[in-house]
């Protein structure tokens, strides 16, 4: 039996569709005890932090229990990745409830682990993550800061996704400076990748 995962954010059951896994990996765990495939466990860690991230702001306490499971399975089986992804579970949620300086402690030890495991996509979205943070309480410049390192960092690899979002939220602080050149500039760089891409998320 193979667990595999296909996440796709906009999907409406995407919470029937993890818990769905989340079952199969249950059913897993019980067929095979404590030999249960790496495998497996790497996967649920995939499933407890989406559960968490799609909980996130709508119900915080789901979201934090999965984010929980997701850091005591990632601890148990030594698998840094998924604390990474845990701790950013922890960011996205404090940043929910307007904890900010628990939510940029949470995206710093995400980022300290991802750059020590040297998780690209991991560290891109971390800094992306911290300069929504600071976006949040106003603080433009730190914002754009964290947003151009994601951008550089996203580039490298071609994440055209990571970009886009990049090429928006630095449009977005350049408009509300009143910046409408730059501001522009930006969004028609983020249009040009959605159009690529096929996103009409925005």
């Amino acid at each position: 039996m193979l667990l595999t995962i296909t996440v796709n954010a906009q999907d409406k059951h995407l919470i029937d569709s993890l818990e769905t896994l989340m079952k199969k990996y249950e059913a897993a765990k019980r067929e095979f005890g404590n030999h249960v495939p790496a495998l497996y466990d790497s996967a649920a860690v995939l499933i407890f932090s989406e559960l968490s991230n799609d909980y996130s702001g709508n119900d915080n306490t789901k979201a934090m229990d999965y984010a929980n499971q997701c850091l005591s399975l990632s601890e148990q089986i030594g698998y840094k990745k998924g604390m990474g992804k845990a701790y950013n579970c922890f960011g996205n949620i404090y940043t929910s409830k307007g904890d900010y300086i628990h939510a940029l402690e949470m995206h710093n030890k995400a980022l300290k682990i991802r750059e020590e495991i040297k998780d690209k996509s991991g560290i891109a979205d971390s800094y992306t993550n911290i300069g929504n943070v600071y976006l949040e309480q106003g603080l433009s410049s730190e914002a754009l800061k964290n947003f151009f390192i994601s951008l550089k960092s996203y580039e490298e690899y071609a994440d055209k996704s990571g970009l886009a979002c990049c090429y928006h939220n630095i449009g977005s602080i350049y408009q509300n400076e009143g910046n409408k050149e730059e501001a522009l500039k930006n969004y028609f760089a983020a249009l040009k990748i959605n159009k690529e891409t096929g996103n009409k998320q925005w």
